[in-house]
């Protein structure tokens, strides 16, 4: 059998949580006989042209197809909070992908910086699609559910008004403090999305920067409508736990196609070392040491515990602030971590 599954980063440059799903994955149905190809996508600060963003290599014998998403247009559209999820550019590239491997599966494993209408591609050729979701970036455009402060969200609201002022807040060319972005009455929020719309701000002379701004939250206003209705049409969904399952099935994932299906463990990497008996609680902690991934939590809990001994390991590293560089949306000037 052949599958083609997608990534948004890939080794050699990128080895976090997904990539490792992903590689393991592939290694695993290679050894089961199958015929693997890996799909990915990269992030570039400097700007380049439409035909240097497509190359390929092999790592580990997996051949790796590589889509380059930089702070320039693509296809001739310069959002980039849209060409994130939404981008003609890679589809029409790897159409001629599927067309040449002609996989019988499309396994997604995420579709940051790549395109979510690949999944229309993949029907329109009649290929099944799964997907395994690692976090919450079909809902939430900066993937985790955290607000600017690392507080919880909710998830998006009516006009996803609430992720309009989040990215107000993150937006690194146009500062609004966050309380500010977060008084603005939905009623003015909404009326400036309407203008943007109907293109009366191209009338009204503001400054190129502020109507990049407006057609950006345009952008991230009709971001999950977009998405919710990619989701809906994936084949089958692999939900690693019941609480993603309750998010992901209130924003377009059909559950009639969706098993909870935790995330499956290599054994192979553990070693069969004595382990001596100790009185002492161990816990460790295995992650990139982000905010979002929990650690201080962790280290908080065991604090707290009473009278209880305790060894705590931790094993990571660090990353400044990959909540909003990861995510490659931040208009006008997008990044990625």
């Amino acid at each position: 059998m052949k599958v083609l599954l997608t990534v948004h980063q890939f080794f050699p440059e990128h080895t976090s949580g997904t990539e490792v799903l992903t590689l393991e994955t592939a290694k695993g149905l290679i050894a089961l006989g199958h015929d693997v190809r890996v799909v990915t996508g990269f992030y570039r600060h400097e700007q380049i042209s439409d035909t240097e963003r497509f190359d390929s290599y092999e790592y580990q014998g997996i051949k790796i197809e590589r889509f380059t998403f930089s702070p320039s247009p693509m296809g001739g559209d310069a959002n980039f909070t849209r060409l994130e999820h939404r981008n003609t550019l890679f589809d029409q590239r790897f159409a001629s992908v599927l067309d040449d491997f002609r996989p019988d599966v499309v396994h997604f494993f995420h579709l940051m910086r790549l395109s979510a209408s690949f999944v229309d591609v993949c029907k329109s050729r009649g290929v099944p699609t799964v997907l395994t979701p690692t976090d919450f970036w079909f809902v939430c455009p900066y993937a985790q559910l955290m607000l600017p402060d690392h507080s919880i969200c909710d998830g998006p609201d009516a006009g996803a008004l609430n992720c309009i002022r989040h990215f107000m807040q993150a937006n690194r060319k146009v500062s609004f403090p966050y309380a500010w972005a977060a008084a603005v009455p939905d009623v003015a929020l909404r009326t400036g999305l309407g203008l943007v719309r109907r293109n009366v701000h191209h009338r009204l002379r503001l400054p190129g920067v502020l109507k990049t701004l407006g057609e950006n939250a345009r952008a991230v206003a009709d971001r999950l409508p977009f998405l919710s209705d990619k989701l809906g049409a994936v084949d089958r969904v692999l939900v690693p736990n019941q609480f993603m399952w309750n998010v992901l099935s209130r924003y377009g994932m059909n559950v009639d196609r969706a098993v909870l299906q935790p995330y499956g463990i290599n054994l192979d990497y553990q070693h069969n070392v004595a382990r001596k008996p100790s009185p002492a609680l161990r816990v460790g902690f295995i992650g990139t040491l982000a905010k979002h991934k929990g650690a201080h939590v962790l280290i908080e809990a065991v604090k707290r515990l009473p009278g209880v001994a305790c060894e705590l390991k931790i094993y990571g590293r660090f990353i400044d602030d990959p909540f909003h560089r990861r995510s490659g949306i931040r208009a006008p000037d997008p990044g990625a971590g």
